[in-house]
């Protein structure tokens, strides 16, 4: 998990932003799939949901800080 906060923190605004289209798409397949029962690990999904949350509360946190900084 540490690896992933400081890979996300690490990123930039425009990185950030790409990536959490990308995990949201990823868990929309994610549902697709456990829906239809070809998804064998379900717990994947509340996974990919933290990490998702996540990357929101980063952009969140960079946007107050800039919002502070004005």
């Amino acid at each position: 998990m540490q690896k992933h906060m400081r890979d996300i923190r690490e990123s930039t605004d425009s990185e950030l932003k790409v990536k959490l289209n990308e995990l949201q798409e990823n868990l929309y397949y994610m549902r697709v799939n456990a829906k239809t029962g070809q998804m064998e690990k379900t717990s994947d999904i509340k996974k990919e949901r933290k990490v998702i949350a996540r990357v929101f509360t980063e952009i969140n946190s960079r946007k107050q800080k800039a919002l502070i900084q004005k």
